[in-house]
């Protein structure tokens, strides 16, 4: 090989790898339940037609790259509908996901006279709440991580015009994206989040609270003094083994107080495995949509009838001035 055929040659090895990690396929996004806009973690991401995947995290994101050719991305998780999407090949992107769930069709179902099956459980609970409420206990302490997310939607065109709108122009812009290809655009306005420590003993009578870490995001928010009211767990403690819960100074009745049967429907759905924990699943609602009352999933153990998880969510049906949904 002479020195004249050989140059070029060399030039191109050189530059191969370069060439290549330019045709590198990048693809971030979020994965949202359609319904409540909640984030989905664990869902499978896989680029279609390779075996290169993630999971998506807590917060239900994900980051993917891949040098193999591909098309598009599709994502799948148990109890919802699978679905895809077309990817750029060779760029950056960010691509988010919104799940349908997946109804089962039954040919016919048959039903039998008799009680609810829920209601047994919802009894034991009832029983055991002396042994399982954490203020019959003399002392305890624990762990807590809590987050509080404030957000703004239905923001309007004459409201972005306004002065103060037009310094976070930026902010709704992204926010938009990540609403999601069918969610509304939304404007986080801050985001707190705590790790502390809590301590209890009843007599004589002490409770504390020490906050570990904390950290403030917001809009406009330039000293965090007058947000960290909002921090610690002791402004968001609920216990729902009590049969009113104060939220925004109105009571609203728990799924499991002592007249449970006035106030909610419950549906037995499903029993599992929580860690180590046998739980009876319950799906709750209001019997009337303007109760004071919660609409959500909670897991109840099969040995102590104890209140093992539970996913309650206020709507605006609750006239909460102008909170349109709390989740707790």
């Amino acid at each position: 090989m002479t020195n004249s055929s050989f140059a070029p040659f060399l030039f191109f090895l050189i530059f191969l790898p370069g060439l290549l990690r330019a045709q590198e396929t990048v693809v971030q996004g979020k994965v949202t339940d359609s319904n409540s806009g909640d984030a989905v973690p664990f869902v499978n991401v896989v680029f279609k037609g390779t075996a290169i995947g993630v999971t998506t995290d807590f917060d239900g994101n994900f980051l993917l790259k891949t040098n193999a050719p591909t098309d598009s991305l599709k994502v799948s998780y148990i109890g919802y509908k699978p679905k895809s999407k077309a990817v750029k090949k060779g760029v950056r992107q960010v691509i988010n996901f919104q799940l349908d769930e997946e109804i089962t069709s039954l040919e016919a179902v048959v039903v039998h006279a008799g009680e609810n099956p829920a209601w047994e459980v919802l009894r034991g609970v009832v029983r055991n709440k002396e042994k399982n409420d954490k203020r019959k206990l003399t002392a305890y302490e624990y762990d807590t991580y809590t987050k509080i997310e404030v957000d703004v939607d239905n923001i309007s065109e004459a409201l972005r015009k306004t002065k103060m709108m037009k310094k976070i122009a930026n902010v709704l812009d992204s926010a938009e994206r990540v609403a999601g290809e069918d969610g509304k655009p939304i404007l986080p306005l801050f985001i707190t989040e705590s790790v502390s420590k809590v301590y209890y003993r009843d007599n004589p009578s002490l409770k504390t609270e020490h906050i570990l870490k904390t950290k403030i995001n917001g809009v406009g928010i330039e000293d965090g003094n007058l947000v960290t009211q909002l921090i610690g767990s002791s402004f968001q403690e609920y216990n729902f083994y009590q049969n009113w819960l104060n939220i925004l100074s109105k009571d609203f009745v728990s799924p499991i107080a002592d007249g449970w049967r006035i106030y909610y429907e419950y549906y037995l759905t499903d029993s599992l495995y929580l860690g180590t924990d046998y739980c009876y699943r319950l799906d709750f609602e209001p019997k009337s949509p303007h109760d004071l009352a919660f609409t959500g999933t909670m897991w109840i153990t099969k040995r102590e009838f104890a209140l093992r998880q539970i996913d309650a969510t206020v709507g605006k049906q609750a006239n909460l001035n102008f909170v349109e949904k709390i989740k707790i």
